[in-house]
């Protein structure tokens, strides 16, 4: 989880920088594309170097959804709309980690663990598709060229009281999350004997709450 977590946090960097050069769209669609590239590797690694590498490749992929749509819908929407809008993208997106151990583990108990794989390459095959056919290029101006250096960006960021504040706020709850979602399975496995379909049971309890959010949005 550190390997995925160390090359989409590059990602962020990179792929922001490439959608202002080149556009939202293609950035989006390369993204896809690596992702993609990822999971193949996944699929088909025989050993365990690989699948580090497999998984470098796919966060860094997967990175560019998460910039590339947060400025798309910066630029699509304004005012009270962007806010509803960002809200609802958030509590959608809480039900990926939710439901993905109960979809996984019913993969693997059923058809074997490559089946995880292959079950993420057609998403990222469908994902793709979807993009080429209906996401529009929402930068009207293409930045040809960059006036400041990403070093500069780099210190302006890290001395930017206001960020510091809500990274320090992103990354303690990221923290607690997702070591969570690293610990619980060999917790609720290999200590308390689970299947990997009862553990993803788990998962809908954290899904329920979804609604909750979405009602006082």
């Amino acid at each position: 989880m550190s390997t995925y977590f160390i090359a989409f946090a590059i990602g962020v960097l990179f792929w922001g920088t490439l959608s202002d050069k080149i556009g939202r769209r293609l950035a989006m669609l390369s993204g896809i594309v690596i992702y993609l590239s990822g999971n193949l590797g996944l699929y088909f690694a025989q050993d365990f170097n690989i699948v580090l590498l497999a998984r470098l490749i796919q966060a860094f992929g997967a990175s560019s959804g998460s910039v590339i749509t947060q400025t798309i819908m910066r630029e699509a929407y304004i005012d009270t709309t962007r806010s509803k809008v960002f809200a609802k993208t958030g509590a959608a997106m809480s039900l990926a980690p939710a439901l993905g151990p109960l979809i996984g583990g019913c993969a693997q108990t059923f058809f074997g663990y490559r089946s995880v794989f292959s079950t993420l390459i057609l998403i990222a095959i469908l994902i793709l598709l979807y993009t080429g056919f209906y996401l529009p290029e929402t930068r009207k101006t293409v930045v040809k060229s960059a006036k400041i250096g990403m070093l500069k960006i780099l210190i302006r960021i890290m001395t930017d009281k206001t960020v510091l504040t809500y990274g320090l706020l992103v990354s303690g709850i990221n923290g607690i999350l997702f070591s969570y979602y690293a610990e619980a399975p060999f917790i609720f496995i290999e200590h308390f004997k689970m299947t990997s379909i009862q553990y993803g049971l788990i998962g809908i309890v954290i899904a329920l709450s979804t609604p909750l959010q979405v009602q006082w949005l």
